[in-house]
């Protein structure tokens, strides 16, 4: 769908009717590719419903096709761009070079001057004209020299109007403003956001930080042949763990980020993901919970691994299908190993690869907002965008979801003896009569160089047999033998792992979620027709905000249906 619309976008760009029909054309084009992926009356109705995307799967679609027009610009851009270059002559230079640039280099410039004109608006409140205004200087260089020439006044009346016009400036292609939500499905999506985030702050997950340091230092300190296998799950643990200690996302940790250092505990990273405007100079100072020398070498390490030997032909594979983005493109490769080591890791099916950066967020928040200067001055909500790297603010409020019991910052993890490769070593004498052939014997040997270079290793049927060709029922008696020694434990008629692992404290004792149960308190229902004989079914019962949507014959049915579900939950 996206491939016919950016061919058909071309042939009306490429024809020579006049720009109203162009931009008729234009919208028409858009309704048709909405109505494709979703609101087709005739194709989603009665149980083909069913069959058709979620609305937010939906946004995704739109935003991933909006990127095809990136590097086009509106057709009146350079038009307006003409008269403010009348306008405002001091800017004249800038807006001329345009005319020779990328539309992604002009985004960059754009929004860069919109932050100096906003930056000399705001430092208009603390200019003293009968002062020398020498701090002022220093915190604003850009505009030093009209502080020192008392033109700053005037500057910023122009920076006032300038801004005033160029956020009236249409810059993206006509075809951007129509592949866009209508105002009620943003509705939708915002109470549904809403309501994820209610249950997020009221369902505080309490992370045992000594236990959770000490675990992740055991994967960072294990020896570099660790990480030397071929397939994605070979260095899942090493990922999740700079992951861990750095609050970066998968794509900045396997491929985008750029780091340096600059103290024991401190790095300067660029490279950040998620940015429509991307620009590459952009570094921000963030915390290593290791040593930023060892982080920077094991990341090293990472990058140079057998496991992403192919990194490159992944991003460079299908680059004809631009709705297709680094960012997809890796976690369509990496998401199921990354994300099924954390679930391992924090033995809790609910657990996800990028729980590590809101568990990052708020260690550092503990250990550094009060101790460092650096945040003197600004409250917690700049501390955690600019930790996390979000231009907006209100971002953060998503990534409050843990809390740490028994946190001290100069905690600083032992070492620990590999106990299970000793116990194993102790039954050494024993396996030449577990098997003929020496075929226990091979087991073992096996199973210690494994335990030696990774305690936590999960030993199972598979593994052996994977390497070393011997029946299922030797594996089983050689299991049986070492048991205790790996601390396996039989369930349904196989060894697993003894999770003993309490990262994660579920103890009544601690339980902090913070909701309180009225039980006399009634739902207050609002709905709202949509289309297709859809409804919208906003309520808040019991302080939790809830929203559902469906087929119903009215808005008596809507609720109702939305009310049944609730119970069923």
């Amino acid at each position: 769908l996206a491939d016919s619309l950016l061919k058909d976008i071309n042939t009306i760009e490429q024809s020579d009717i006049n720009q109203s029909e162009k931009t008729s054309k234009y919208k028409s084009l858009a309704r048709q590719f909405k109505n494709a992926l979703y609101h087709d009356r005739r194709k989603y109705k009665g149980k083909n419903l069913e069959n058709r995307i979620s609305l937010k799967t939906y946004a995704n679609y739109l935003s991933r096709t909006r990127k095809l027009f990136d590097d086009r610009l509106h057709h009146l851009f350079f038009k307006k761009i003409n008269k403010l270059t009348i306008n405002y002559p001091t800017y004249k230079p800038l807006f001329e070079s345009w005319h020779n640039k990328k539309a992604s280099t002009i985004r960059i410039e754009l929004l860069s001057l919109k932050v100096k004109l906003k930056s000399c608006i705001l430092l208009l409140e603390k200019y003293n004209p009968s002062s020398t205004n020498d701090l002022l200087k220093k915190a604003y260089p850009e505009w030093e020299k009209s502080i020192h020439d008392k033109t700053i006044e005037e500057e910023a009346k122009i920076a006032r109007l300038l801004l005033n016009d160029l956020n009236k400036l249409k810059v993206n292609h006509e075809i951007m403003y129509h592949l866009t939500l209508d105002s009620t499905e943003k509705l939708a999506i915002k109470m549904k956001t809403d309501e994820n985030l209610n249950k997020k702050k009221r369902n505080i997950v309490l992370i045992n930080y000594q236990e959770y340091i000490k675990q992740l230092n055991q994967i960072i300190n294990l020896p570099d042949e660790t990480f030397s296998g071929l397939t994605r799950s070979s260095i899942a643990n090493l990922s999740f763990a700079l992951a861990a200690v750095s609050g970066r996302r998968m794509i900045e940790i396997l491929s985008t980020g750029k780091v340096k250092r600059i103290s024991k505990y401190k790095i300067a990273f660029s490279g950040q993901a998620k940015k429509r405007v991307q620009t590459t100079d952009t570094e921000r100072q963030i915390y290593t919970l290791i040593d930023s020398r060892l982080f920077i070498k094991k990341l090293n390490l990472l990058r140079n691994s057998p496991a992403l030997s192919d990194l490159e032909h992944i991003l460079n594979k299908n680059s004809d299908d631009l709705t297709k983005t680094n960012n997809i493109k890796i976690n369509n490769v990496f998401d199921s190993p990354l994300n099924n080591f954390a679930k391992q890791f924090f033995n809790d099916k609910q657990r996800v690869f990028k729980d590590t950066r809101a568990i990052y967020a708020r260690i550092v928040y503990e250990k550094y907002f009060i101790r460092d200067k650096r945040w003197k001055n600004v409250d917690e909500d700049v501390f955690f965008a600019e930790i996390l790297g979000h231009d907006d603010e209100q971002t953060q409020l998503y990534y409050k979801q843990f809390k740490l019991k028994d946190f001290n910052p100069n905690f600083l993890p032992k070492i620990e003896e590999n106990t299970k490769l000793k116990a194993l070593q102790l039954l050494d004498d024993d396996m030449p009569k577990l098997a003929r052939q020496n075929a226990a014997v091979k087991i073992h040997d096996w199973v210690k160089q494994q335990i030696s270079t990774n305690p936590n290793i999960n030993i199972t049927t598979y593994s052996i047999r994977k390497a070393i060709p011997v029946k299922p029922t030797v594996v089983a008696r050689y299991l049986e033998h070492v048991a205790d020694a790996l601390k396996l434990v039989k369930q349904h008629g196989r060894y697993e792992k003894i999770h003993n692992n309490n990262i994660i404290i579920t103890d009544d004792n601690h339980n902090i979620t913070t909701h309180h149960i009225i039980d006399k308190q009634k739902p207050k229902f609002h709905s709202q027709k949509l289309i297709n004989n859809q409804w919208l079914v906003q309520y808040i019962y019991q302080g939790n905000a809830y929203v559902w949507t469906g087929n119903a014959d009215n808005a008596e049915d809507a609720i109702h249906h939305a009310w049944a579900e609730h119970d069923d939950h």
